[in-house]
């Protein structure tokens, strides 16, 4: 049943978790994010706080369609998403949180991600936009980050393989006025912090190099990108976690109740 009237006065909070891709029928992220579709959490503030979810396929293609529209004002969901739920806040969401799998362990709170360096195929076996052919020769596999090995493992059940390095992929036109890594303006340490008794929970600065990078620098530029002309200042919030990479039950609703706990904390700090 679609919400009352009662919550449309809510804060709003997006989650978007990932489809199906490697040897996953069911994604762990997805499946931690469509338990809370349609939640409403208590707030710090007189206001609830009415949560979202929508599930990405792992593809390129559709993160870099999609994401714009998340951050415009109103937010623009694709046609497939749930629809029982409120419309998209008229004035955008308050916090996008994007969920994807992991390691096994803590959930994992990432920092930042990168403009460049996305060299494994999507669940299609599609390659990431080229930005510019260069002559150097491909990293050296100690330079491969450990987040990435872990993504090229999963993949090779896929008989993935990485794109050549001499080409590099990643985000080219409309995003030459961001950095090469765009950092979260969360306190996502002191949140660790006060969450970290009661649940497990970490940070890190390793996002992987595929399809959660992607969607995550995408998600923090647009924010940047719609930050300029925002209503009354407003901004949206954003932030991308890892959770365990296992559709234990047990597991997926302890990663639930993580994500329940930092979206409360995240719209409990000062703006």
């Amino acid at each position: 049943m679609p919400p009352g009237d009662k919550q449309k006065n809510a804060l709003r909070v997006l989650l978007t978790g990932f489809g199906p891709f490697s040897t996953f029928k069911e994604n762990p992220s997805w499946l931690a994010v469509r338990a809370l579709h349609n939640a409403v959490l208590p707030g710090q503030s007189s206001k609830q706080i009415h949560i979202t979810s929508y599930m990405v396929p792992v593809s390129y293609d559709t993160v870099l369609a999609a994401v714009p529209g998340l951050h415009a004002r109103p937010p623009i969901l694709p046609s497939d998403h749930n629809r029982d739920t409120l419309p998209p806040p008229p004035h955008g969401y308050d916090l996008i949180i994007h969920v994807g799998a992991g390691d096994p362990g803590a959930v994992t709170l990432e920092r930042c991600a990168h403009k460049t360096g996305y060299r494994l195929p999507d669940a299609n076996g599609k390659f990431a936009p080229i930005v510019e052919t260069s002559p150097a020769p491909g990293p050296n596999p100690v330079d491969i980050s450990a987040a990435e090995r872990r993504e090229i493992q999963r993949l090779r059940s896929d008989d993935g393989t990485a794109a050549s390095a001499a080409v590099v992929r990643g985000f080219g036109p409309g995003f030459e006025e961001f950095d090469d890594v765009l950092e979260t303006s969360l306190d996502i340490d002191g949140l660790v912090t006060s969450l970290e008794k009661t649940f497990s929970i970490k940070t890190s600065d390793d996002a992987g190099h595929y399809i959660c990078e992607l969607i995550y620098y995408a998600s923090l530029a647009e924010a940047q990108r719609t930050q300029q002309t925002a209503w009354e200042g407003k901004t949206t919030k954003v932030l991308f976690m890892h959770c365990p990479p296992t559709e234990k039950l047990a597991v997926v609703e302890e990663v639930s109740r993580t994500i329940k706990a930092v979206v409360i904390g995240i719209l409990s700090l000062p703006t």
